[in-house]
């Protein structure tokens, strides 16, 4: 008899937990409620610029000329990326059909940008660039379509995509 008596409040207590976390943190995983969506931000350029320079100087061994002018490609082409993003994002999310342009067009910006790494890199060098850019594609692919969390950059949160390292 006595149980019955403090398993009402209890439960009520409970249930007033629970409904408060949820609205205070949203959806379980501190994610937006259910039926809501974030709006991805994009990754500031000079941050994706740095990261893809530091990665080549690093693993390429960049001379000096070549860090420079690697430097001022990937930075011609992370500002003209985010430039893309932003518009796409506009006011709010973009149709389909937007989408599907935004993305023609990243990858086309990669390919654009492939064509000036080319000049600069060795033989070996751009081979170690080229895997590494189809490694970041399948990686974000599979991120797209629902692999493992964290982003294009190896668990990174705001990963990148083809081009950004």
């Amino acid at each position: 008899m006595k149980k019955s008596k403090w398993f009402a409040p209890a439960l009520a207590a409970l249930l007033f937990v629970s409904l408060t976390s949820y609205a205070q943190f949203g959806s379980p995983g501190g994610g937006p409620p259910s039926g809501e969506q974030r709006r991805p931000e994009p990754r500031d350029p000079e941050k994706v610029m740095e990261e893809e320079v530091h990665w080549m100087k690093k693993k390429l061994k960049l001379n000096n000329d070549q860090t420079a002018t690697v430097t001022r490609i990937s930075a011609k082409y992370a500002y003209a990326q985010d430039d893309l993003m932003r518009n796409a994002m506009g006011a709010g999310r973009p149709s389909r059909e937007e989408m599907e342009r935004t993305r023609d067009r990243m990858k086309q910006l990669g390919l654009e940008k492939d064509v000036e790494m080319r000049k600069v890199l060795n033989d070996s060098q751009y081979k170690k660039y080229l895997k590494r850019r189809v490694d970041l594609s399948k990686e974000m692919e599979n991120n797209r379509s629902g692999g493992r969390p964290g982003g294009a950059m190896g668990g990174r949160p705001g990963g990148g995509g083809p081009g950004n390292f």
